[in-house]
């Protein structure tokens, strides 16, 4: 079957909006930023944004449900910058569709290859340069991906999507997003404390069977301290950098379908309780795991309490989900 014929991208009636960002990345940046990732590519593999394949489901159960029920009559997903191919993984679990997973390292690639798919699933891992090399699909996701993009380059990737896809394409974007300036109030910090009491619990399940935790856990946290390298909004990486307020929600509105927004995680919840369990399985495996459904569970409730409250207390990253249709 032949791919349908190219459209002309719409010409915006307004100037695209404007982006909190660099317009484009210097060839030292770029360096930089390769940099930090040789140097910690294993630990947000292992322990950060990654996670254990058994920690994944019980982290992320907030969201992943939610885009494989959007895409849920999709014929094929694009996961673009698949990094080793966690989430398509995770899609091709719960989707009747073919996934495809795209990254523009190469070693991510042979390692998402490397990795056992769930039965059945129908997913394939393909190498990438650019936008320009963006197949046609009926749905893409793209997630934890444009906050690494300058703003030229956001601009360009929108514009081939709204020229490749084909009408009434589905849309998912999953990014992180501050809210900086707005106050916390007394309930919310009641429920940041309580969360803060879940982070830290497994290290205090160690510490009650009467241990310490390992040269390898304390050197862990060490390189945690040193790859949070800048105040908010910046990220941990060079070139990370999260999206302020609604900023993202306008520009996906520039080029699609007015898009639905929800506010989907709070990553100082779930996803640092998960790191935390992580680390622990290095010293505790069996109490690592036996804990580890209970507790994620429990910060699970008080992050949806936490989300549910208006306005999201600025306090840390939170991940924004945005649904659209190509129109």
């Amino acid at each position: 079957m032949l791919a349908p014929p190219l459209r002309t991208a719409r010409k915006p009636t307004r100037p695209r909006p404007a982006l909190a960002r660099n317009e484009f990345t210097t060839p030292a940046e770029r360096a930089r930023e390769a940099r930090w990732w040789a140097t910690y590519a294993w630990i947000e593999e292992r322990f950060y944004w990654v996670l254990p394949p058994d920690l994944q489901p019980l982290a992320r159960q907030r969201y992943v449900q939610r885009i494989a029920d959007f895409l849920h009559d999709a014929v094929h997903v694009i996961d673009y910058g698949c990094g080793n191919g966690w989430i398509a993984r995770a899609l091709a679990r719960r989707v009747r569709a073919r996934v495809t997973g795209l990254d523009f390292s190469p070693a991510q690639i042979a390692l998402a290859r490397a990795t056992e798919v769930p039965a059945g699933a129908r997913i394939d891992f393909q190498s990438l340069a650019g936008p320009q090399d963006l197949p046609v699909a009926d749905a893409y996701l793209f997630h934890g991906v444009l906050h690494h993009l300058p703003a030229a380059e956001i601009h360009d990737l929108m514009n081939q999507v709204q020229r490749l896809a084909p009408r009434g394409a589905r849309l998912v974007f999953v990014e992180p997003a501050c809210f900086t300036g707005q106050p916390v109030g007394d309930a919310q910090r009641a429920l940041l404390d309580r969360i803060q009491v879940q982070v830290e619990e497994p290290a205090a399940a160690l510490r009650r069977l009467g241990r310490v935790p390992s040269a390898t856990v304390q050197r862990l946290r060490g390189i945690s301290s040193e790859r949070w390298w800048g105040e908010q909004p910046c990220g941990p990486s060079p070139l990370e950098r999260p999206f302020t307020g609604t900023e993202l929600g306008t520009v996906v509105a520039h080029y699609f379908e007015p898009p639905e927004l929800a506010v989907v995680q709070y990553l100082p919840a779930s996803l640092a309780v998960a790191s935390e369990l992580a680390m622990l399985a290095e010293d505790a495996p069996e109490l690592a795991r036996s804990i580890a459904p209970a507790l994620l569970g429990q910060v699970d409730e008080l992050e949806g309490l936490l989300l549910a409250s208006t306005p999201l207390p600025d306090s840390g990253w939170y991940l924004q989900m945005l649904t659209a249709t190509v129109p």
